[in-house]
C-alpha cells in the first residue's frame, strides 16, 4: 500500500480536518500552550539583539555578529509561530494553502539554523585552531550564503508536484516529499551538522588544553623563573647566568633594577595586547579574536604590566583564570545540547516519513511541540551567564549595578 504521503499527494479534494478527532481538544490545548513558550523565546532574544543594538561594540567581531544573527532568526520564527497558534486557536484547522505555507517556513528555518549553529562552530575553530581571523564582512557573507542554501533546500520539497500532509494530532504540517530523496537529504544533513559541530568544539577544546599544559610547563608568570619565554632559544649557560636568585643580589634596589630590565627584554619575546572588554573578559568574539588583534607593546615596568588593561598574549591564553577553554566549549556545548532534543525529534519524524511511510504518534507530535523551544529560549540565557560582557551590558541596559 503506497505510503501516507503519497496518499495525500493523489487526493482530488484537500481535507483540513486530517488528523486524529478524538485527541482533538488536548492536541488544541497543546497548541495554545506553546503561546508561553513563544513569548519567552520573543522576549529573550528581543532582549538579546535590543542589548546588542544598544551596545555597538559587541559586534565588533564575526563571533558575536553571527550569534546575533540567530536570535534575529529565532525572534521571527518565533512571531510567525505565535501567528500560527492564534490562527489554530481560532479555528483548529488546517487549509491546503496554510499547510503549505507552515511546512515550507519550517523547513526554511531548520535548515537555518543548522547552518547558522555550524557556521558559529567553524568561525570559533578557525579563530582558535587554525589563528585565522574571520572578519565581520565575510561573516555576513557566509549569513546570505546559508539563507540562499537554506531557500533552495527549502523549495527542493516541494518540487515537482509536492504538497504537505497533517500531523497526526493536528498541531504542525510537514512536505510530503520527506518521504523521497528530499527526506534522505535532510537526514543526512542534520547528522552531518551535529557531527561536525560535535567535532568541531572537541578539536576546539583539546586544541586549547594542549596550549595550556604547554603554557604551564613552559614559563612561570609573573615571576619570569628559569623557565620562562624569555629564555627560550638560549643555552643553559645563559639561562644560568639570567636566572639569579633574590638571595644572591646585593640590594633592594639592585633586585628592582634588574627585575626591571628583564622585563624589558622578555616583553617583546611574550608580546602583551591592548585587549578590548569581550575578549578579555571571555565574550563571543572569545579568544580566537583576541589572538588575532594582538599588538606587541613594550612595557614600562614590572608594576605598569601588572596595572594596565594588558594580558600575555599567546602563551597565557589558556591559562588566564576564566579558564577561556571551558567558557568557548560550554557554550558551544550547551548550545548543541539545547539544539539536540529537536534534532532527535525532526529526525525521528524523517525516519517515519522514510522507513514506515507514516506519520508519527499523537503523542510524540505533543513532545515534539513542547520541546521546540528550548535552544530558542536556552541561547540567549547560555550567553548572558557565560559572556561577562554580555552581563554588563544587559545590568547597563536594565539600569541594574
Amino acid at each position: 500500500m503506497a505510503g501516507y504521503a503519497v496518499q495525500v499527494e493523489n487526493r482530488p479534494v484537500w481535507d483540513p480536518l486530517d488528523f486524529d478527532q478524538g485527541q482533538a481538544a488536548t492536541s488544541q490545548l497543546v497548541s495554545n500552550l506553546q503561546i508561553i513558550q513563544i513569548a519567552m523565546s520573543l522576549i529573550m532574544n528581543g532582549l538579546f539583539i535590543f542589548v546588542a543594538a544598544t551596545k555597538r561594540h559587541l559586534m565588533s567581531n564575526a563571533a558575536n555578529l553571527l550569534t546575533v544573527v540567530v536570535s534575529v532568526s529565532n525572534f521571527v520564527f518565533a512571531l510567525y509561530l505565535l501567528s500560527v497558534r492564534i490562527r489554530l486557536a481560532i479555528d483548529f484547522s488546517w487549509s491546503h494553502a496554510f499547510c503549505l505555507e507552515f511546512a515550507f517556513v519550517v523547513v526554511l528555518f531548520v535548515c537555518l539554523g543548522a547552518f547558522h549553529l555550524t557556521a558559529i562552530c567553524l568561525e570559533r575553530y578557525l579563530a582558535l585552531v587554525r589563528l585565522v581571523r574571520v572578519s565581520r564582512k565575510h561573516a555576513l557573507l557566509g549569513v546570505a550564503a546559508s539563507f540562499m542554501t537554506s531557500v533552495v533546500l527549502t523549495t527542493l520539497h516541494f518540487v515537482p508536484f509536492g504538497s504537505a500532509f497533517i500531523s497526526r494530532a493536528g498541531i504542525y504540517c510537514c512536505p510530503t516529499r520527506a518521504v523521497s530523496w528530499q527526506g534522505a537529504i535532510d537526514a543526512t544533513a542534520m547528522i552531518v551538522h551535529f557531527v561536525a559541530i560535535f567535532a568541531g568544539y572537541s578539536l576546539i577544546y583539546m586544541q586549547l588544553r594542549r596550549l595550556a599544559r604547554t603554557a604551564k610547563s613552559s614559563m612561570n608568570v609573573p615571576s619570569l623563573g628559569p623557565t620562562t619565554m624569555g629564555n627560550l632559544g638560549h643555552s643553559r649557560s645563559v639561562i644560568g647566568r639570567n636566572s639569579l636568585s633574590a638571595n644572591q643580589q646585593n640590594s633592594t634596589s639592585a633586585t628592582s633594577k634588574d627585575q626591571s630590565t628583564r622585563t624589558e627584554r622578555v616583553t617583546p619575546i611574550l608580546g602583551t595586547a591592548q585587549l578590548t572588554e569581550t575578549e578579555t573578559k571571555g565574550g563571543a568574539g572569545g579568544a580566537g579574536s583576541m589572538i588575532k588583534k594582538l599588538s606587541p607593546i613594550r612595557a614600562r615596568s614590572t608594576s605598569s604590566v601588572s596595572t594596565s588593561f594588558r594580558q600575555p598574549s599567546l602563551w597565557s591564553l589558556a591559562v588566564l583564570p576564566t579558564k577561556p577553554e571551558s567558557r568557548v566549549v560550554l557554550r558551544g556545548m550547551l548550545s548543541l545540547l539545547t539544539y539536540t532534543c529537536f534534532v532527535v525529534s525532526y529526525s525521528y519524524v524523517l525516519w517515519m516519513a522514510l522507513i514506515h511511510q507514516d506519520r508519527p504518534s499523537v503523542p510524540f507530535d505533543w513532545f515534539l511541540v513542547s520541546t521546540k523551544f528550548l535552544s530558542d529560549i536556552g541561547d540567549p540565557i547560555i550567553l548572558f551567564v557565560l559572556d561577562r560582557q554580555f552581563q554588563q551590558a544587559l545590568k547597563e541596559t536594565l539600569g541594574w549595578l
